[in-house]
């Protein structure tokens, strides 16, 4: 096999030893891997999902169909024989989303077949995974590729030439780092550490796989972005917020992995809204009584941009007004307010016992829990909220509030 310059048109060479000519071929096994002029990997991708396709199938009878094996054991037969074929050499691969995502979804069906799951049992993918206690492809494959990193921290890539290599190895690296929340910049120092470095990998892979695949448990609030197409907001009582992309999802897969996980609240997060008109600010409110604003072009996850101490009791819904981008509401156990554009504004000790610098408005006119309400798209200031004792008000605010 010969190897051209990516720019360079192929001709074949021809190689003599002895007299006797060489044969040119497409493609070369060396040491379990397939070796070809092509630069991309799908075609690889698919030899490794059979090869450990033929390795588990050999093992049906002998050990995932036998009832005298403790699971343990079968799971970890599984990863001494089937997850090392699977990812063989995975330390150098520069695969891609699409490629990663055939990969884990080869892999959940071995970890189904194992624990006899059928599909009818609806039993999500993150339950099967904490089930076995293994995790994703996707956070495996980071795991050790940075663990392997540390040997080639200093190799030079060179220059990208057309038509060659779209994706080096340092720049599935620095992605890695990034999503393990590894500091880039002190890597170097922490690869020549084996210890650290291990100890590092392990926890950031523990956290980009609970960030990834997004909730832990139910959730009620949703919010669909109004400016940035297939952006949808999702809150949970694990204390998350998480942010999906389904424009981004391939036709041909049915599970989507969160892009953002958000981590501020202290409690159960009962509801979220995008703003109407900044698609990169979204507001959310949880039991621990508060209202945080959000931006997503922060790099901090776990710290809201502001954050009010909304109400004295849950707080169970917001939304943000459709005629003034300076407003939002709010609805408690306690009370409904409007939030202004004043967080952070100072105040007297008088004004404070009456609430937060940025509340403009409250209506008491509730004596139960308020479960939703809803602003008037057509009226402005009008407000339609429902609460637990059945009883549905429709008010509005003074103008002079505007």
């Amino acid at each position: 096999m010969h190897q051209t310059p990516p720019s360079a048109e192929y001709s074949a060479p021809r190689t003599s030893i002895n007299g006797a000519q060489l044969k040119n071929v497409e493609t070369f096994a060396y040491l379990g891997n397939t070796l070809s002029r092509s630069t991309r990997i799908n075609d690889k991708v698919a030899q490794w999902i059979s090869k450990a396709s033929q390795a588990f199938g050999r093992l049906q009878a002998s050990v995932w169909n036998r009832h005298g094996i403790h699971l343990n054991t079968k799971l970890k037969m599984y990863k001494a024989v089937v997850l090392t074929t699977l990812l063989y050499g995975a330390e150098t691969w520069t695969v891609y989303s699409n490629q990663a995502r055939k990969l884990n979804q080869f892999h959940l069906s071995c970890l189904r077949r194992i624990l006899k799951l059928r599909w009818q049992d609806r039993i999500p993918d993150t339950e099967v995974l904490e089930r076995t206690g293994i995790l994703s492809i996707h956070a495996m494959l980071r795991q050790v590729q940075l663990r392997w990193s540390g040997h080639l921290g200093d190799v030079s890539t060179g220059a990208r030439r057309q038509g060659g290599q779209k994706r080096h190895y340092k720049d599935t690296l620095k992605k890695s780092l990034k999503q393990l929340q590894i500091y880039s910049a002190t890597w170097k120092d922490l690869a020549q550490d084996r210890p650290a470095r291990r100890r590092s990998v392990k926890t950031g892979a523990a956290i980009y796989e609970a960030n990834r695949i997004g909730h832990q448990k139910e959730g009620y609030g949703l919010s669909w972005n109004a400016t940035h197409h297939g952006h949808l907001l999702s809150a949970s009582d694990d204390q998350t917020i998480c942010l999906w992309d389904i424009s981004a999802t391939p036709l041909d897969s049915r599970c989507v992995d969160a892009i953002a996980v958000f981590t501020g609240h202290h409690s159960v997060v009962e509801d979220v809204a995008w703003h109407l008109i900044h698609g990169h600010i979204f507001g959310s409110v949880a039991d621990d009584n508060k209202l945080m604003i959000w931006d997503t072009r922060s790099s901090s996850r776990s710290k809201a941009q502001h954050q009010v101490d909304a109400h004295t009791a849950e707080v169970n819904c917001l939304a943000f007004n459709p005629f003034s981008e300076f407003i939002l509401a709010t609805g408690s156990a306690d009370k409904v307010p409007c939030e202004s554009n004043k967080i952070g504004v100072d105040q007297t000790a008088e004004d404070a016992e009456d609430g937060p610098p940025e509340l403009l408005f409250i209506h008491a006119g509730h004596t139960a829990k308020i479960s939703d309400f809803t602003w008037n798209i057509n009226d402005p200031w009008t407000i339609c909220s429902v609460s637990e004792d059945n009883i549905l008000q429709i008010w509005q605010m003074v103008s002079q509030l505007a």
